[in-house]
């Protein structure tokens, strides 16, 4: 009698965890889905370009780029947050830190062979670049994330999707900086 309740105790229990590991699986899976459905796209509208937020971010954007390219780092500084100059400065002067390998340095960049920031915009024949607004961001202030590419190279619809942008990333197709405006002023951050 003691083994018969001791197999059914055991069947139980196998049973229940059983049943357990399966509603945990689709749990999982039903918040993994909402997730993704959530934030399937980059959760943004294209800016029409006779918008005043687009006219204002648009400079914003030319004149990083414009710094990239001319290796102009006060500009790029100068966009840094306050508290971040300092080291934005003294990384953009260090061939060896990641901010300047990533911006400068093809090769460098994780050790393997890649296209720094500079190469991508350098070598764009028909360099775009695309303003979108983040819906959400009104009540701190104006945000805008900027893709630069070539749009010779690339045909793309915006906004695109998180995958879509990883990947055009991964490859070095593409550079994307967010821009925000704080205090009457815009800025980026260097942290990726």
């Amino acid at each position: 009698m003691q083994k018969e309740w001791i197999l059914a105790i055991k069947k139980l229990v196998s049973t229940r965890l059983k049943v357990r590991c399966v509603c945990f699986l689709i749990l999982f899976g039903v918040l993994c889905f909402a997730i993704r459905l959530g934030h399937g796209n980059s959760g943004g509208e294209v800016l029409p370009e006779d918008s005043t937020l687009y006219k204002e971010a648009i400079s914003i954007a030319t004149e990083w780029k414009d710094a990239v390219l001319d290796r102009d780092i006060e500009v790029l500084v100068s966009l840094a947050l306050p508290e971040a100059q300092k080291s934005v400065r003294a990384d953009l002067k260090n061939k060896e830190s990641q901010l300047y390998q990533l911006f400068y340095d093809e090769g460098s960049i994780n050790k393997r062979e890649s296209r720094s920031v500079y190469e991508i915009l350098r070598v764009a024949k028909d360099l775009r670049i695309v303003l979108v607004a983040h819906s959400g961001l009104e009540k701190l202030g104006n945000g805008v994330t900027a893709y630069y590419y070539d749009e010779q190279t690339l045909k793309l619809t915006f906004p695109l999707n998180y995958e879509k942008v990883q990947t055009l990333l991964d490859e070095r197709q593409i550079w994307v900086m967010f821009f925000f405006k704080a205090k009457e002023r815009w800025y980026t951050s260097y942290e990726f």
